[in-house]
């Protein structure tokens, strides 16, 4: 039957549509060699590889009959299932036993493990030579060349099957060194895996003008190159909604119909028309995007200053509270020596920041929407985040210190003043989130004031009204005409941005 299934993957590999979905794969390439008739894999114990030849239809055809139930139907698989003859013809020709418990799972997906197994078992179960590519402690003995698993210790259920892959160069497994046995595989990973196994081939030149587009595989996605060479193999033309669906997972039932079309194929020359399934049978698995990281939140965002403030000396020097003691309603901030406000750069940087921030599915809100006008004063902003309800409140600012002085600092509010004691504490994990997020994009803390990039202030009203966790960053200073140059580059505000709105997504991931 080895023979008979090489031929069924290279024939399959032509005339097959991955309409009716192709079989599970791993990461990367498997070796045309492999029996496709044995790749309907599950967690079962029992699996031909004796060369048991499939059952002939009519045997199936009474195995699915209304009238009886043989002993060896599976519980969850009913006569009148869209699956039911492929899934008898598997259990007959003795590719698969089933389940322990007397199922077949015909809407479960098919793992990598299990995929390993089968074709582990459909090999002869051949032995390692060593120690297999799997984690144990007996590092030393292992070839340099097979890799180690670090998510497959060396008593997993499927450790033998999965050091085979690995030994045998099947498979090299994934960047981080996992090999995800639990993890089931994408149509787009089946696309590669066709794709590299026939040695990555040029697409036939003839065909090239008439490949169906699909709108979920644009030409610089990962898989663009395997997806458009099955196309021009005539392997597939997509869905009838345009597109490809190569995220979309593969379920047992739709295997069993695949490999009883190969084999079909491979006995007959064609599927008989009679195989006129229902085509929602083979509707792509498609499991929900995850949400983004920051769904749910609602992030406030504060731009230091206003540009209206240089024109509003009577408004913005009114005194207002700061948390038990009065300060100027607001001041114009900081002006670089080329007559760069720092107010114009709060605002840019919080602009840039909102919008990763809703990239990454929050909410945010401003407490000022322009660099026009005047305030608000800073007994407003500093009560902003709680009246919104934001999970926490950024303040932008870039200091405005003697010209020798460069490097950002975050600031923290102390236990002193602060309306609420319970922010204290979140707020100080908040400025550590910002302070290291910014030092990994390659910001300088500063080397005139703070320890490592960190101060704690109580003077800052900002700070000292805040309800909700609170940091205050001076991002550089504009004192400094090297630093005020780069704080202006909007190159160097996108980065800044970027790394303030991870800064915000780990600290709210860690503190749940």
């Amino acid at each position: 039957m080895l023979a008979v299934a090489r031929r069924v993957l290279l024939t399959v590999a032509l005339k097959v549509a991955l309409t009716v979905a192709l079989t599970v794969a791993l990461t990367v390439a498997l070796p045309v060699t492999l029996p496709v008739a044995l790749l309907a894999a599950g967690t079962e114990s029992g699996v031909s590889a004796s060369g048991t030849q499939p059952a002939a239809a009519s045997d199936a055809e009474r195995w699915c009959a209304v009238a009886t139930r043989p002993a060896n139907r599976y519980l969850d698989v009913e006569a009148d299932s869209v699956f039911c003859q492929h899934i008898a013809w598997l259990a007959e020709a003795g590719i698969t036993e089933g389940r322990a418990d007397g199922s077949f799972g015909p809407g479960d997906l098919v793992r990598r493990g299990q995929l390993a197994a089968f074709l582990h078992r459909a090999a002869g179960r051949p032995e390692v030579p060593g120690p297999p590519g799997v984690a144990d402690e007996h590092q030393d003995d292992h070839d340099p060349t097979v890799p180690v698993f670090v998510d497959v210790s060396a008593d997993h259920v499927f450790a033998d099957a999965i050091g085979w892959l690995a030994a045998t160069g099947v498979t090299t497994g994934r960047v981080d060194a996992t090999f995800g046995p639990d993890e089931p595989v994408t149509r787009g990973q089946v696309a590669a895996l066709l794709y590299r196994s026939a040695g990555r081939p040029a697409h036939p030149v003839a065909v090239a003008d008439d490949l169906p587009s699909f709108v979920d595989v644009p030409a610089d996605h990962v898989f663009a190159e395997a997806v458009t060479w099955l196309a021009a193999s005539g392997i597939t033309v997509g869905r009838d909604d345009g597109r490809f669906w190569p995220s979309a997972r593969l379920t047992r039932g739709q295997m069993a119909a695949l490999l009883w079309r190969a084999d079909q194929l491979e006995q007959h020359g064609s599927v008989p028309t009679e195989d006129e399934l229902d085509p929602s049978a083979f509707d792509p698995v498609v499991e929900p995007d995850p949400p983004p990281p920051l769904a749910g939140r609602l992030i406030a965002i504060d731009p230091g200053h206003n540009g209206g403030n240089f024109d509003a000396p009577h408004v913005i020097s009114r005194p207002v509270d700061a948390g038990g003691f009065t300060k100027p309603c607001n001041t114009t901030g900081a002006v670089a020596a080329d007559g760069y406000r720092e107010s114009r750069f709060n605002f840019e940087v919080a602009l840039t920041l909102r919008d990763e921030l809703e990239r990454l599915g929050a909410e945010v809100a401003l407490t000022r929407t322009d660099d026009l006008g005047v305030g608000p004063c800073i007994d407003v902003r500093g009560r902003f985040g709680g009246e919104v309800d934001a999970d926490l409140l950024l303040s932008i600012h870039a200091d405005g210190a003697p010209a020798r002085a460069h490097g950002f600092h975050v600031i923290r509010p102390g236990p002193g003043r602060v309306a609420d004691p319970s922010v204290v504490a979140p707020s100080g994990r908040l400025a550590v989130a910002v302070r290291d997020a910014l030092v990994d994009a390659g910001f300088r803390p500063a080397n005139y004031l703070g320890t490592n990039g960190l101060v704690v202030r109580e003077d800052l009203a900002t700070l000292n009204l805040s309800t909700v966790p609170v940091v205050l960053l001076e991002a550089g200073n504009l004192g400094n005409p090297e630093e005020a140059a780069r704080l202006r580059d909007r190159a160097v505000q996108r980065e800044l941005a970027t790394a303030l709105a991870a800064a915000v997504s780990r600290h709210l991931e860690a503190e749940g």
